[in-house]
């Protein structure tokens, strides 16, 4: 069900009860709340772990040390599914660092001051033509390459039915992570068809990067929906 935001209800986000406010290209609405999966693959086991022990990280830092993380919070932008412009807490940015230095090399220690953190410059564009019998699924991005010290991730979705506008961040899975200073543009076919098996015509696939550094830093995502031709 859709609703207009006003004076008396602004946007809404997140769950009552069984409801859910949403929101896709055509605006806000109210949709019945479903409870998703848990297939607990060896992918989700890897996150699920980081996350434990990035958040125990964080208890074992002295309070000086909290505080200049949530004064090094305060100063970055970030930007949510909707467009709109948060501030993380000091909790989320060290622990958004941990699992970026994670994603970038597994054996990285996770650190104890913000200011070791180098987040890259956002990418500014990306797009894909994908096609049922092409050599390649590019995946064309600016600026290009990226910095030295810095890998692409793309992260996919499976096959889609050709009525799907929107992607929720839930149906997206890390499917490659690219070598420092990748250039554009980058092919994720074989890593593609060895996860979610081969092309559809006139289906769509939903796509999200963004950049790690070495140093934990992480920009902001991007997101787009394509349509699978001949």
């Amino acid at each position: 069900m859709k609703y207009t935001p006003s004076g008396l209800a602004s946007e809404f986000s997140g769950s009552i009860g069984s409801t859910t406010a949403a929101h896709n290209r055509f605006g806000p609405y109210f949709r019945t709340r479903t409870i998703p999966t848990n297939p607990n693959t060896a992918d989700q086991q890897t996150f699920r772990n980081v996350l434990k022990t990035a958040s125990q990280a964080w208890k074992n830092l002295t309070e000086a040390q909290r505080s200049a993380w949530s004064e090094a919070a305060a100063l970055i932008q970030r930007i949510d599914s909707l467009g709109r412009v948060y501030y993380q807490t000091g909790h989320q940015f060290f622990v958004s660092t941990c699992q970026a230095i994670k994603l970038y090399d597994s054996t990285s220690a996770f650190p104890t001051d913000p200011s070791t953190v180098v987040t890259p410059i956002d990418p500014t564009s990306f797009s894909a033509t994908f096609t049922t019998g092409g050599a390649t699924m590019d995946v064309v991005f600016a600026d290009t390459p990226v910095p030295a010290t810095t890998k692409l991730v793309i992260e996919a979705t499976g096959l889609l039915s050709a009525g799907v506008n929107y992607v929720g961040r839930s149906k997206l899975r890390i499917l490659q992570i690219f070598a420092a200073a990748q250039a554009s543009p980058a092919n994720i076919k074989a890593a593609y068809i060895a996860r979610y098996g081969a092309l559809t015509l006139g289906e769509k696939i939903g796509l999200r990067i963004y950049e790690i550094s070495s140093t934990g830093g992480r920009t902001n995502k991007l997101s787009l929906i394509t349509v699978i031709a001949t």
